[in-house]
Order: structure tokens, then sequence, then C-alpha cells
């Protein structure tokens, strides 16, 4: 870990009735301790009557409650506060656009939403234009980081951020307010500088140092090399060194160079004498002589390659080790006060072990602590047997379950059952024959069977065959979208007017073999179980998605459920009759076991995440959530 400080330079003009640009900075603390250094720039458009600037800061404030609040990893809660913002817009009718950064410990965490607000970032002489949505990645001393409005960009030239020389941002802002100050619109100009200064903390200088190489590590080789090479030519048994001079010309227990010179100088005195034969034995022995000073200044350039890799190797494992042991001293010392905090800390240890055996799989020291950090993990292991009760019995099997404001709808075959969440008025519409999954979305169940997909209006009750395609192994609808999963892709079919559809398009950019139990749910990406594992998928692109803190087997995922507001993934194991709760940045929480879950049709969790619903033969079943 580093100790960096954050020099942060603003920006903005003034606002128009229509448009506002905001640019923020706060340190925050964060559940569970520590400081992070949060800039944000947002823009905002709208042709209502409000106040825009008033707008800018409510969603900034929304960004700082859920960074003050959030308990389940960094980026899963900027993910958070983007749909938070995302939602906050929609309710106000205004165009949005933002990109949000939280600097926390040495990593920098992304979050960002439409195409008005850019982050670039500067590594002099080197630039890069950051694109994808969410994400994160390591903080450097000497990095500067923009966040800037596209208008920003137009009028200010960053050719001067590329350069090695010192930077005074304090100047550059006064220059940039003085020439945006004649520009007519400024309501869309913003910017942060974000300055990464500081150094390594004293733990982790001796990494540092190793893979740095300076002007005087280079000598310092130089030497080293001249004295393998020595040694290489006092110790290496004279049968080797001699291969290519003649018996009769070797000498027991010389020096192998010496031998040679020594035939080459006698060779030019017999040369001087008229000695015939002295050019062919001359020109034999410089031959043996440039082959032997090859091989020997060939074995010491490999020999100081492996020496160097070698040290990296050590540093790198030494680095990972050092970094997992302070992880789990402190994941530790915080189970009894903090168990979801401390797992975080754990699972970030076991992923920084696992680093070091991937370098060094039989390393005894990181074998040692893997095992170390296994046993307090499965202490702070979530794990409840459920105990259901039944919210409603229908007459008919369900395959499909969902939520539809405070209503539960569960899709029957040939009937569709709707059940008030608060204890109101139930009522039921008749369905289509044959179904196989369902969903709702806008009040409409969308039913698919072996031939169709059916779009049933749940307040009219009128029916309409809107896919002729069938089959799919899962069925999804997400901003009026309908996507099928299949064992080896994904159709989407788009909404035209007329109530119709077009498509279907591939939704995925590459081919994946998925399974005939894969099922999937969609939040903005699409996350679809695949037995043991879970894909990720942001707009058609895979994602790096890998589940950890998950100790024991696991079976053979199934139904999975999440949506934009939940901060979690709920995942079915079929096989040991377990629902698994996985944060959407990957780490393994908790375990809720129940014989139901084996033959469960469908699975839905309410926004606060503290009760779940689980349709299970021709029963509606509920639970809650700890």
């Amino acid at each position: 870990m580093k100790d960096f400080l954050i020099q942060v330079e603003k920006i903005t003009g003034v606002s128009d009735p229509d448009r506002a640009c905001g640019v923020f900075t706060k340190r925050v603390s964060v559940e569970g301790g520590g400081m992070g250094t949060v800039v944000a720039g947002v823009l905002v458009r709208s042709e209502n009557e409000v106040d825009l600037q008033v707008i800018t800061q409510d969603i900034f404030d929304l960004l700082i409650k859920r960074l003050e609040g959030g308990s389940e990893g960094m980026l899963g809660v900027l993910e958070a506060a983007k749909a938070s913002s995302i939602d906050y817009a929609k309710s106000k009718n205004i165009d949005l656009s933002f990109v949000y950064t939280f600097i926390f410990n040495d990593v920098c965490y992304i979050a960002k939403f439409g195409e008005d607000v850019k982050l670039l970032v500067f590594e002099p002489p080197k630039s890069l234009e950051i694109t994808f949505e969410s994400g994160s990645g390591p903080i450097k001393q000497g990095q500067i980081y923009l966040i800037a409005t596209k208008k920003f960009l137009s009028v200010f030239d960053t050719g001067d951020l590329k350069q090695d020389a010192e930077i005074d941002f304090g100047d550059i802002t006064d220059g940039i307010a003085t020439e945006i100050a004649g520009e007519k619109e400024q309501s869309e100009i913003g910017a942060a500088f974000v300055h990464v200064k500081g150094g390594a903390i004293e733990e982790e200088k001796h990494i540092e140092e190793d893979k740095g190489v300076e002007e005087s590590d280079v000598v310092l080789e130089r030497e080293k090399e001249v004295a393998i090479v020595e040694n290489a030519v006092e110790t290496e048994p004279e049968e080797e060194r001699l291969i290519a001079v003649p018996p009769q010309e070797k000498e027991p227990g010389r020096n192998p160079m010496a031998a040679v010179f020594g035939a080459v100088f006698a060779e030019f005195a017999k040369l001087r004498h008229g000695d015939n034969g002295a050019l062919g034995r001359l020109r034999r022995n410089v031959v043996v002589l440039a082959v032997l000073v090859f091989l020997i200044l060939a074995a010491s350039v490999l020999f100081t390659l492996k020496q160097k890799s070698d040290r990296e190797k050590v540093a790198t494992i030494t680095g990972y080790l050092n970094s997992a042991s302070s992880k789990l001293d402190e994941g530790a010392a915080l189970i009894e006060l903090n168990k979801s905090r401390a797992r975080e800390v754990l699972v970030d240890a076991d992923r920084d072990v696992k680093q070091a055996l991937n370098v060094d799989p039989k390393n005894e020291k990181a074998i040692s602590l893997a095992s170390e950090i296994t046993s307090k993990l499965k202490e702070t292991e979530i794990s409840s047997n459920v105990s259901f009760e039944t919210v409603k019995e229908v007459s008919t099997q369900l395959v499909g379950l969902a939520i539809s404001g405070k209503n539960l709808v569960g899709i029957g075959d040939g009937k569709i059952f709707i059940e008030s969440v608060s204890g109101g008025d139930s009522s039921d519409v008749d369905g289509v024959s044959g179904a196989q999954r369902g969903v709702v979305f806008d009040n409409k169940a969308f039913v698919g069977t072996s031939s169709k997909v059916v779009r049933v209006d749940l307040s009219s009750e009128q029916s309409k065959d809107i896919i002729e395609s069938g089959g799919a192994n899962d069925l999804g609808v997400f901003l009026g979208n309908v996507y099928l999963l299949f064992a080896e892709k994904i159709d989407k079919y788009v909404p035209v007017e007329g109530g119709s559809y077009s498509g279907p398009t591939e939704y995925l950019n590459s081919p994946v073999n998925f399974g005939a139990k894969s099922r999937f749910a969609i939040d903005g990406s699409i996350w679809v179980t695949s037995g043991k594992q879970i894909f990720k998928f942001t707009r058609g692109e895979k994602e790096d998605f890998e589940i950890s803190g998950l100790v024991e087997g696991v079976g053979e995922f199934g139904l999975i459920y999440t949506n934009s507001s939940l901060d979690n993934l709920y995942v079915v194991d079929a096989t040991n009759s377990a629902l698994l709760v996985i944060s959407k940045d990957g780490i393994y929480k908790g375990v809720y076991q129940a014989p139901e879950f084996a033959k469960a049709s469908g699975v839905v969790v309410g926004e606060a995440e503290d009760e779940m619903f689980v349709a299970v033969g021709n029963k509606i079943l509920s639970a809650k959530l700890k």
C-alpha cells in the first residue's frame, strides 16, 4: 500500500437556466475505517423550470451518502450511487452526464455515465481517456486525472499535461478562468485537475527499489557480470573449458583463457621464425578463442538474467505475502467488531495469497498463510437455515416469479397470479398454455413457451404473440427490450411501433458456451450462471468477474436474481439446496439453506434486501434475510 497526497484544482463556468455544471471534491470517511477523496464532475440539462445548481448538489450528496454508508466494496458503492443518480435524474426529467472518482488507499475507483463529461489520465508523456463505465485501477505518483466536460476540452489544450516538467495547476486554472470569462456560453464548462503526489510507505520500499533500475544499478550489474565471468573461468571443469583445444595443447590445471592466449602467441612467434604450419594453427586457435569468449559471455548473461528474474520473483511473492499477512491480521481483529468488514479484508488477503501461489505454487509460507486465511474466512461466513412461510397457494405449477410494484406475480401454465406483498387483495388473469418461463415489466407479463413469447397485459388481460422463437433457457426484459438465453447465445429483441418487436440480434460480441441449466438476470449488465461460475456481460462484451471468498465447494448454479437497485446477486445452488449471496464486485457474502431451493422455479428479493420470495411447485413462499 502507498501513502499519497492528492492535490485538486477545480474550475466551472456560470450556469444558465437550462444548463449547469458542478465540480465537487470532498474527503469521506467510509464504513469500516479509512478516509478517501471523492472528485466528481456533473453536467445537467433541462427545459423545466428547476434550479439546476441545486440539482447538481443533490446528485453529489447522493454520491456522498452512498460512500459514507456503503459496506459492500468501493466499486459496488460507486455503481449503486450511479444507479441512484440516474434514477434521480429521471424523476426530475433532466439530461445527466457525470464522472465519479473515489481515491481510497492506493486505488482509484471510477463510475461514469453519459458522453458529455470525460475522464482523462496523464502519466507523462503518455495519456489515456477512460471509456469504461465502471472500474478501478492503482494510482501512481505523478499521475494527473482530468475530469472535464466536452466544452472545457474544446477550449483547453491538454498538451501541457503530457510534459514531464512540474506543472503549476494554480496558474493553469487562473489562465483558464481568464480565457473563459469572455465566453458567451460558460454553463457547460467545468473541470477538476487531480494530481497524485507522495511516495511508498516504509514496509514496501524494498519492493519498489527492486523493480526500478537506476543508472547506479546498471553499474552494479556490470560489476557483478565481471565477477561472474571470472568465477566461471576459475571453477569450470577443464574438459568443458578446452573442448575445442587439441589434446596435445592442453595443460592440466591452467586457466583456459591463458592456455588459448599462450597458444596464439606461440604461433605468432613460430610464424616469425618461418614455421609454415604456424598460420593454419594460428587461425584455428583464434577461432577457438572467439568461441570460448562467446560461450563464457553468453553463460554470464544468462546467469545474470536468471539472478535478476529470481530477485524479481522473490520481491513479487514477498510483496503479495506481506500484503496478505497484514490484511489477515486486520481481518482477524475486526471479526468481533464488524464481521462484514472483516470478511471484505480477508477476501482481499485471500486474493493476494493466491497471486503469490500463482507465481510459486510450492511456496510453503504462501500455502500456510492461505490455510490461515481460509480458516478465518469460515468464521466470517454467514450461514443460515431458512424457514419459509406460505404467501399463496395456487391451482397450477409455477414457472416464474416477479415483483411488480407492490405485488408479487406468479406465472403458471395457463394462469397468472397477482398477490399483494402488503397483504391486500389477490387476483388472477388468463395466462399462456405451455408456459415455461415468465417475467414482468411495466405491468405486463412476458411468457415463454417451447415455440414463442407472449405478452399479457395484466390490466386489460389482453395477450399478444410478440416473438416467434421459443425453448429458451431463460427470458428477461430490460428497458422494454426482450432477451432470450440459449445454450450458446443471447438473442435481443427491440420494441417497434405497433407493439411489435424487431430482431433477433446477437447480444454477445463473441460466442460463449453456457449450459442447459444456465439462467440470467439483467441490471444494465447481464449476469449468466454456468456451472460453478457466473459470467458478466456489458454491451455484449464479457467482463472479468471472479467470485472471491468461497471457501467451500459449490454444486451447479441455476436461478439468479438482481436488479439495478440491489447491491448483490442472489444465486440458487440446487445441488446443495442453497441460496448464495454474492456482491457485484465478486465477494461471496453468505449462504441460506433450505430444501425448497432444490425445487425452486423462481426467486426474487425485495428492494430493501431483507426479504426473499420463492416459487416452489404451486406455492409462493417467503422468508426473512438477515
